[in-house]
């Protein structure tokens, strides 16, 4: 596997405060994911891949339960 580098504003690590652990695993993952020519934006989550890359296991039912936790937050980083 290809290492992925991941830059961030510093206005999302401080969201560590905001989201759990396994919330940021998934942002970080789908972070990671990201890119310019996709002309969707839509991303699925690999739980093998996230796994893989966290070296932790995952229970779908947490993850299903952090997801959903996730719909109703948004992150704003002012400039």
């Amino acid at each position: 596997m290809k290492p992925v580098e991941i830059r961030h504003h510093n206005a999302i690590t401080t969201a560590r405060y905001e989201y759990s652990e396994l919330q940021m695993d998934l942002f970080f993952y789908l972070l990671s994911q990201l890119r310019k020519d996709d002309p969707t934006g839509v991303y699925d989550i690999s739980v093998k891949e996230l796994s893989r890359t966290t070296g932790k296991k995952y229970d779908y039912l947490y993850l299903r339960k952090a997801t959903e936790a996730m719909g109703g937050r948004m992150f704003e980083v002012e400039n």
